[in-house]
């Protein structure tokens, strides 16, 4: 894929979280943009389920894993929502001579901006972390392999674990949405069959 065009999709989820906390701040429907709070609860429920079920149920925990992809959005729309209202709001709010309440809200804007980018945005923009899809399945593949006791030279903890597995009947590179699948379907047929040793050859 050509590198531009890969840069721009990873930053998907950032716009579309900005246009849809600005689109939810200027909605008429009262109180729409804590809307996406709601999201990021309901998708942190179905992350919780899935931390339960993917050592036993591989394929079903990653299915429910999938959808914290719009996890992002979500929290984007929350933060673009936050720093549009204390625009709008906060200097109405602190109580001080118009002067002194437009520079004390300015300051304040500044520290939340940038704690939000800090703590998450960064790692939104760039595709990377425990806001995308790949980086809670990867946990969810490594709990998978500590749960089941896989150590060692082992292809079933290579699955678990390494960008690059090469085996028999076995080729996965990397943790796109091709590759997760690939590993939890090939990790639920390794627990179906009784848990054999996988063959490198």
């Amino acid at each position: 894929m050509n590198l531009g065009l890969a840069s721009a999709l990873r930053g998907l989820p950032a716009l579309a979280g900005v246009l849809l906390g600005v689109y939810l701040f200027a909605c008429p429907l009262k109180h729409a943009i804590w809307l996406p709070l709601l999201a990021l609860a309901v998708l942190a429920l179905l992350l919780s389920i899935a931390q339960g079920v993917f050592n036993e149920r591989p394929a079903l925990g990653l299915a429910l894993t999938e959808p914290w992809t719009l996890a992002a959005v979500a929290l984007v729309a929350t933060v673009t929502g936050a720093v549009l209202w204390m625009t709008v709001n906060l200097e109405a709010l602190v109580g001080l001579p118009a002067t002194e309440a437009k520079a004390v809200s300015g300051a304040l804007i500044g520290a939340f901006t940038t704690f939000a980018a800090t703590a998450w945005i960064k790692e939104i923009q760039d595709a990377n972390g425990l806001f995308v899809a790949s980086g809670q399945a990867k946990l969810l593949f490594k709990k998978f392999a500590l749960h089941h006791g896989q150590k060692g030279d082992n292809v079933v903890l290579e699955l678990c674990e390494k960008d690059k597995v090469v085996a028999k009947d076995i080729e996965v590179e990397g943790w796109g949405l091709k590759a997760r699948w690939q590993r939890a379907v090939l990790l639920r047929k390794w627990l179906k069959d009784g848990k054999p040793t996988l063959p490198r050859q």
